[in-house]
Parts: C-alpha cells; structure tokens; sequence
C-alpha cells in the first residue's frame, strides 16, 4: 500500500480522537499536541507502519494505544512530554527517545511540572505506561527516573543503567568506542545532563559484545539492572 504523505502540519494540542487507526503515513516537518493550554488526547487508537522525518511532540496523552512499526528519520524523534497508559509498541520502533521528562527540555517549567504531575498521575493508574516486549529495537531510548517503573520490556531487550552523572560518563564511554555498534549503545539511550537512570536496548549488533560493554560500565560506576 502506498504510504500517504503529511507535510507541515501542526496540532496545537485539538484533537480528541477514539477507535481509530492510523496506517501508512509518512509524517514530514509536523508537530503534536504543541500548545501549553490543551492537550490532545487519543484513546484506544492504532498507529501501524508509521515514518516520522523532522517531527516534533509535545503533550499529547496515549491512552490503551497500538503502535506497530514505527520509524523516525536519523534526526530523531524526543517524545519527553506525552502521557501513556497502558500503550503496546510491537514490531520495529526505530530512532525514538520516550522520558516523562518534561520539566527536563521545555522552557516554561511552572507549566510542564504541572503536565509531568498529569503525566505521573496517568502512569500510576495504569498497569504499566508502555509496554515494548513485543518490538524490536534500534536507536531507542528510554530515559527519565519516573518513567522506569512504568515501562516493561524482556531480558536482554535492553537494561537499566544508573548512577551520578550518567549522560557525562555515557558520553565518556561512547566517545573512548572505536566500534560504531559499542558506541551507539552508550550513545544513544537517550540520557539527558542531569540524568540519573535510563534504559538502554541492546541491539542485535551488540549482543556478542555484552559483557565487555558491561564489564565497562561497572567499571565507570555505572550500576546495571537486567529486565526479568
């Protein structure tokens, strides 16, 4: 099926929309849910086979939300600012970063604690916010102290990583690998400066290469929690 194009559209937080699905879209120079004063909000929808290039999110709310196939462009796609309750990503979800980090990258901090508060509030209603058990995952991060809890994935599908001055000792790390594959994995979880715990997928390239890279970690004060 050909993919149909969206090119600079923005939302500014309008839509309210339940039981539907989204197929085949390529989204180009758009933004979601952008404006301080409302959010949109999507229930029970489903998004499948879905390119996002040059995008932005803001504070949009997931609520029991498919998703299935998702890719951003090597520019990424920083979701810090939506809710989710309860949402299951499957197949592949390609250059994303997910953190209930909003008072983290947006500049009006009074208004995004309010919907980091709104965001918690969801999250701890729910079974779990995000589930990525079922979807494979490349240059994907998941980072932020309040989401962890919330997020539920599979043993050797990604580990927590935490200590003091995560970012700069991810960074150290990344930058001291030789191999692109070693270095995307301290690299690109996502971590912010001030950053204490982030998990990071562990890609089919860097399997092998595991306890070495754990070995380092360790090594660097970095403490490593394996999914059950």
């Amino acid at each position: 099926m050909r993919s149909k194009r969206i090119n600079n559209k923005i939302d500014y937080g309008t839509l309210c929309l339940s039981n539907q699905s989204f197929s085949d879209y390529i989204f180009e120079a758009c933004g979601l849910s952008l404006k301080l004063d409302k959010r949109s909000v999507f229930d029970d929808c489903a998004f499948e086979r879905i390119r996002v290039r040059k995008c932005s999110v803001g504070f949009p709310i997931f609520k029991h939300c498919r998703f299935e196939n998702v890719i951003a462009d090597r520019s990424g796609l920083l979701v810090y600012g939506a809710g989710f309750s309860e949402c299951i990503f499957t197949g592949q979800l390609q250059n994303v970063v997910i953190g209930l980090m909003a008072e983290a990258v947006f500049a009006d901090k009074p208004r995004a604690r309010e919907f980091q508060n709104e965001n918690m509030k969801l999250a701890k209603a729910s079974k779990f916010a995000i589930d990525l058990t079922n979807a494979t995952l490349e240059n994907v991060g998941v980072c932020g102290d309040a989401i962890i809890p919330y997020v539920r994935c599979r043993r050797n599908q990604a580990v927590v990583l935490k200590a003091d001055n995560l970012f700069e000792k991810l960074v150290k790390l990344g930058r001291a690998e030789e191999n692109r594959a070693k270095s995307d994995f301290f690299l690109a979880t996502g971590a912010l400066p001030g950053s204490h715990v982030t998990i990071a997928p562990i890609d089919k390239a860097i399997i092998e290469f595991l306890p070495e890279l754990e070995d380092k970690l360790r090594q660097s004060g970095i403490e490593i929690t394996h999914f059950a």
